[in-house]
């Protein structure tokens, strides 16, 4: 009689209390303190023992409601729908962000670029003598002087080019295209995943994807992170980038459409691909997280993370309009990272804890033994990560920025007139034109939103440090500035003589733009193809494509720069592209085996009807016990009148020899993991391959094992994406049939047994479940044979006392 499996747990060979009679007294005080502390650590575990429930149901079995059978296993039922992504929402806190400090990038080179054009053809010459009262907190001339001189041009010179006001707006419409491109192909990916993934998703899958989620949310938090102290105002700035903040596009489009007069369609488009390319690098990344998402959960993750990445952004603005004092504005930045940080450990181990869920890593460690390694881990990771930045950062020089055009225009100011530094308000003295007089504002645009802001900074300008003229992050808007009363007065007198006065610059900018079209003579197909989102992708996919293979050039930076640099740069492009191939990969399984299980499901009903409605009383196969001649029989009453032993149920077919029988039952612990083997074959070796290893390894022979060959043929061509699942699950060896489980071995049955299109029973006749045999897979009482003869011996499942047929005695097998 076979007896069952069962698991004891052994005494402890070192707490049976026995131990020597006489010691010292200084061993018995050690050994008494000793006690005392095992018992205060065992109080301490035990009364984190009574939290334990109390934190998982907070994390983790809150989110997913998981029903447990008998043997502690998860059932394969639809888990509760996740009301918001924790990635999607993460990532769309970054985008807010990164997108806010491209337009000012944009506004930014923008202003330098127009200055030094200003500067080289002495615009400014002609406005006459002025100077303007900056309010700034540097208390050195030279930084009054330079804020003096921002303000002067901006005011006066530039916003007197309709050009300067109508590329403003260019950036604004550039933003929006790139808004609009993104929304079409994040609702496109997202449609193309849950189209194939709206239903039949395994749970165990759906938890591995929360739990990467999760963590994916916490990477993004360490990043934010890592990068606050640069926000906050440090003007520092790390070369160990892995998402940079802002794209390279602004500088040449701005040097290009001021100097090269390149139109303001084109200007715009550079804004297009430079915000398109944050948003472009997370459409692969974001896949997996759209399976099994419903509608209304991707429309709150998206608004969750947007309105989250405003609020960090007006908190950011806040903090530094609030602190302004050096050591108070260096324990901010690094107190609140650290907060940041110690979020981000938090996520990543409630990430952690879904995975575990599925992977049980549990059965060595206790779950809240793993939630402590892992949050203490990343936490360490981040910490170490955050000294890495600090220490690296370089000062930015006034030159790495370009405010030469600043320092010509300060010189040029100190030739013509003597700027007082100690003075507060300074007079302005109108100029005499060639024609009459004529006050410097005539000229003027009347501005709407892109007009640098006379008031005090807004939140727009959240990342805009304007008291550094070294902070890279410096926008179009400007401290407040104040003209004398009678100046201003005329100042706006004559902009409302001007003749712009009608005109918005939205106006102004449709103006300019419809002149360059005509000039380049764009046609309507050109013009469809741009407003399409196809265009722009396919640019910057160029772009991104030749800055990575960049090292394969002789003649590229890539050789200049230091090793370090060369070896972050090889690392960073790597790493980017495995997770996008990844991305791609458990997307694809996910879709794949959402649509095979689809199928399995439903044939899954017609194969049981064929394969177990009528075993017990159909066509059977027996032996003669005394000569040993195997025939098949109509019934079990035939084979019984004829004298023969019903060896299994089904007619007799390949399999049924008296070598393969025994090989089922030699085989019944470990023939499912032999045959995963063996199908593994046909992926390199081919199905010559898969011939070999059935015969060598197993024991199957002739025809027998050509059906098995067959048989691992279907189940790859029909259930291969649910096989990929289950090693993303930790369920290979799971081979667990029945109506509620998604497993290879239930897909393999309903597709590759009953004819529909494999036909494995008829062609190989027997197999374990006709024989009687408990074998790996655990299969319902009702898909095991009945009638078989032989031999029958008692063994306990999870569902109860089971009969099964003792081939090992009859075979002489132990």
């Amino acid at each position: 009689m076979a007896a069952s499996n069962s698991y004891s747990s052994s005494p402890n060979p070192l707490g049976n209390g026995v131990g020597p009679t006489r010691r010292s007294t200084g061993k018995a005080r050690a050994t008494l303190q000793g006690h005392d502390a095992r018992h205060r650590a065992n109080r301490l575990l035990s009364l984190i023992n009574q939290f334990q429930p109390i934190f998982l149901t907070f994390t983790w079995a809150s989110a997913y409601a998981i029903v447990s059978d008998a043997t502690g296993e998860p059932e394969e039922n639809t888990p509760r729908q996740r009301y918001c992504d924790p990635a999607i929402a993460a990532i769309s806190a970054w985008l807010a962000l990164v997108t806010s400090l491209e337009i000012n990038d944009f506004r930014y080179h923008l202003k330098l670029a127009y200055g030094q054009k200003a500067t080289e053809t002495g615009s400014f010459r002609n406005f006459g003598k002025m100077s303007i009262t900056g309010k700034t907190e540097e208390t050195s001339p030279s930084s009054q002087r330079q804020r003096r001189a921002s303000n002067y041009l901006i005011e006066n010179v530039f916003l007197s080019d309709n050009h300067y006001v109508a590329s403003l707006v260019a950036i604004r419409l550039g933003f929006w295209d790139a808004i609009v491109d993104a929304t079409i192909l994040y609702s496109f990916t997202y449609a193309a995943v849950i189209s194939f993934t709206w239903s039949n998703v395994e749970s165990n899958f759906l938890l591995v994807i929360m739990g990467v989620s999760y963590i994916v949310s916490a990477i993004v938090l360490a990043l934010i992170g890592w990068k606050l102290p640069i926000w906050l105002g440090f003007y520092r700035k790390s070369n160990l980038n892995f998402l940079k903040d802002t794209s390279t596009f602004a500088p040449q489009a701005a040097i290009d459409h001021a100097f090269e007069g390149t139109s303001l369609t084109s200007f715009r488009y550079q804004v297009r691909l430079g915000v398109g390319k944050h948003t472009n690098k997370f459409v692969l990344v974001l896949l997996p997280f759209y399976i099994n998402l419903k509608v209304y959960s991707f429309i709150v993750s998206l608004l969750v993370g947007l309105v989250s990445g405003c609020l960090y952004q007006h908190t950011v603005f806040w903090l530094r309009q609030r602190f302004t004092k050096r050591h108070r504005e260096r324990v901010l930045a690094i107190g609140a990272s650290a907060v940041l940080l110690f979020i981000s450990s938090a996520v990543f181990t409630i990430g952690i804890g879904f995975i575990d869920t599925v992977w049980r890593w549990n059965f060595y460690l206790d779950l809240w033994k793993i939630s402590l390694i892992s949050f203490f881990c990343w936490l360490t990771f981040c910490l170490f990560f955050l000294c890495i930045y600090y220490f690296e950062q370089e000062l930015f020089s006034q030159a790495e920025v370009g405010n030469n055009w600043q320092e010509e225009i300060v010189a040029e100011f100190e030739k013509e007139d003597k700027i007082s530094t100690t003075e507060e308000n300074i007079l302005v003295e109108n100029n005499a034109h060639p024609g009459g007089e004529k006050d410097f504002s005539e000229g003027f645009p009347r501005m709407e939103l892109e007009e640098p802001s006379t008031k005090a900074p807004d939140r727009r300008a959240v990342f805009s440090k304007d008291s550094m003229e070294s902070y890279i992050y410096e926008t179009v808007y400007f401290d407040r500035m104040t003209l004398t009363g009678d100046s201003l007065t005329k100042a706006r007198l004559a902009r409302e003589s001007t003749t712009d006065r009608d005109k918005s610059s939205k106006e102004i900018y449709d103006e300019i733009a419809e002149g360059d079209e005509r000039n380049l003579c764009i046609k309507w197909h050109h013009r469809l193809l741009r407003s399409l989102p196809f265009l722009p992708i396919w640019h910057i996919f160029i772009r991104q494509h030749a800055k990575i293979w960049s090292c394969c050039r002789k003649d590229s930076v890539f050789y200049t720069q230091p090793c370090y640099r060369k070896i972050w740069h090889v690392f960073v492009n790597t790493f980017r592209i495995c997770i996008y191939l990844l991305a791609i990969f458990v997307t694809v399984i996910g879709c794949g085996s959402a649509v095979q299980t689809k199928t399995a499901l439903a044939k899954l009903p017609e194969s049981f009807k064929i394969s177990y409605e009528k075993q017990n009383v159909g066509p059977v196969c027996a032996f003669d016990t005394k000569f040993g001649n195997i025939r098949e029989f109509a019934s079990k009453d035939e084979a019984h009148l004829a004298n023969f032993t019903i060896a299994h149920c089904g007619p007799c077919a390949a399999c049924s020899t008296w070598n393969d029988l025994q090989v089922q039952y030699s085989t019944r612990h470990d023939l499912a993991l032999l045959g995963r083997k063996c199908a593994q074959k046909t992926i390199l070796g081919g199905v010559e391959a898969a011939f070999d290893c059935t015969e060598n390894t197993i024991g199957f022979k002739g025809e027998c094992a050509r059906c098995w060959v067959d048989s691992f043929l279907c189940s790859k061509k029909y259930c291969s994406f649910i096989f990929l699942q289950s090693a993303i699950t930790n369920r290979i060896g799971n081979f667990k049939v029945n109506p509620k489980s998604v497993t290879s071995a239930m897909c393999s049955e309903a597709n590759c047994e009953a004819g529909n299109p494999g036909d494995f029973v008829r062609c190989s006749g027997s197999n374990r479940r006709k024989m009687n045999i408990k074998s790996d897979i655990e299969r319902p009482r009702a898909e095991l044979c009945q009638i078989v003869d032989v031999e029958k011996s008692v063994q306990r499942t999870a569902e109860g006392i089971v009969y099964v047929n003792d081939w090992g005695s009859f075979f002489g097998l132990k």
